[in-house]
């Protein structure tokens, strides 16, 4: 989890300098709660936990196609 922390940090400065959007997945997931109680088993989320993010990623995918079709118009 160190290594992917360290890999986020780095992901994050990157797209900031070429201001890419970022969608926080891995911090909206450690807010629900310890990863131990989200997991089915050593890989997977539960499906209740899978259903949670791909709402977050809808709802942020949703705000930035509505920001270039309002950039559009």
């Amino acid at each position: 989890e160190k290594d992917l922390d360290k890999y986020n940090r780095a992901a994050e400065v990157l797209l900031a300098q070429h201001h890419v959007p970022i969608l926080d997945l891995p911090g909206f997931t450690r807010r629900l709660g310890p990863m131990r109680q989200l997991l089915k088993d050593h890989i997977h989320f539960k499906d209740d936990i899978v259903r949670l993010q791909a709402a977050f990623i809808t709802g942020c995918l949703m705000n930035l196609t509505s920001r270039v079709v309002s950039r559009r118009y």
